[in-house]
């Protein structure tokens, strides 16, 4: 399960590259400053989790409000930094330990009435020697995942053109970079999925972003 859920992770962070890699825009000027966004990958979870759980999780009401925060720093001297915020992913880690222990208790529930054992999910679990909170805490580790050696954030250069921002990496030129659609509606950027991203399945866990000025 944990594998599953660094999978989603590691996607979100794809997504992003591909975003720098790969309404109608005004010019840069009007979108210097930085800029502030939230990711919900709360269905994305559901999808990967439930799954691995099988049919018999389809009645289950699932996970609710997974969220990350992201900025968007765009400057004058087209150099831009995409980062990821820390204390967000880490409580993004401990929400999904603690939604995953009502998922399983649902689950089991479920699976001790179609035993036709009218039994209290915890109960059973305990008689067969299993708690609960320490196969959430084996599964997650006890401080969630950890970030530290992860590198959150993505620098570059950019360029804003006909509607389109190019977000290319520190090896790259704006311009050779296949660029995203934006939009901008006095202080909210929107920024969508671009040609080659949209047909990817990774796209569905950032895109379309949105975002709200800062400063």
């Amino acid at each position: 399960m944990r594998k599953r859920i660094a999978t989603i992770l590691a996607l979100v962070v794809v997504a992003s590259m591909v975003l720098v890699g790969c309404g109608k825009g005004n010019d840069q000027d009007s979108l210097v400053g930085l800029w502030s966004g939230t990711i919900d990958v709360t269905d994305t979870v559901n999808e990967e989790v439930m799954a691995s759980l099988g049919a018999d999780a389809e009645a289950l009401e699932g996970f609710k409000d997974l969220t990350m925060k992201v900025t968007l720093e765009l400057r004058e001297d087209q150099t831009y930094t995409l980062a990821f915020d820390k204390e967000s992913m880490d409580a993004f880690m401990e929400q999904i330990k603690v939604q995953m222990k009502g998922v399983v208790l649902s689950y089991m529930e479920s699976m001790l009435k179609d035993m036709g054992l009218d039994m209290d999910p915890e109960e059973a679990m305990d008689a067969a020697g299993i708690s609960i909170d320490d196969m959430i805490e084996e599964a997650f580790g006890a401080g969630g995942m950890d970030f530290e050696g992860m590198d959150l954030n993505v620098s570059g250069n950019y360029l804003v053109k006909d509607g389109n921002i190019h977000l290319a990496d520190v090896d790259d030129k704006a311009e050779d970079v296949v660029p995203n659609p934006y939009t901008l509606d006095g202080d909210k950027l929107t920024i969508e999925a671009d040609e080659i991203s949209a047909t990817q399945y990774f796209a569905e866990y950032m895109f379309p972003l949105v975002l709200e000025r800062v400063k």
